[in-house]
């Protein structure tokens, strides 16, 4: 994740993967909240001040439900709080400047739901 912070040539490297990435995103299904806290991290890292090319690859590889899974997965069991963190900085991040991403956040079921629960927390 260190190589994609601050580098926007490193984001659009990474974001031309979209194989890469589709797997990134998979991992925040995964049981290890050591591999969600890694995957969420990067995609933190990868929208972080994004280029249009980086918005619209994380947008299509799924970036924005993953981590709503993530973060409902995490949020379900008994997480650390450093993978919480990284799930909520990330969706943070993706849909901060997108109007689109946003709207995905509240049309996927349970989206809204998840942030007035963080809120609450």
């Amino acid at each position: 994740t260190n190589l994609t912070f601050g580098s926007e040539e490193s984001k659009v490297a990474v974001c031309k993967l979209r194989g890469v990435l589709r797997c990134v995103v998979l991992q925040l299904e995964a049981r290890s909240d050591d591999l969600v806290r890694s995957a969420a991290n990067l995609l933190r890292n990868l929208s972080w001040r994004s280029s249009r090319i980086a918005r619209e690859a994380l947008r299509e590889c799924g970036s924005v439900v993953g981590l709503i899974r993530g973060c409902q997965g995490a949020a379900a069991g008994e997480p650390e709080e450093a993978t919480l963190r990284a799930c909520t900085s990330a969706l943070w991040n993706v849909s901060a400047h997108s109007t689109r991403n946003k709207e995905l956040l509240c049309q996927e079921p349970g989206g809204l739901a998840l942030i007035l629960f963080l809120l609450k927390q």
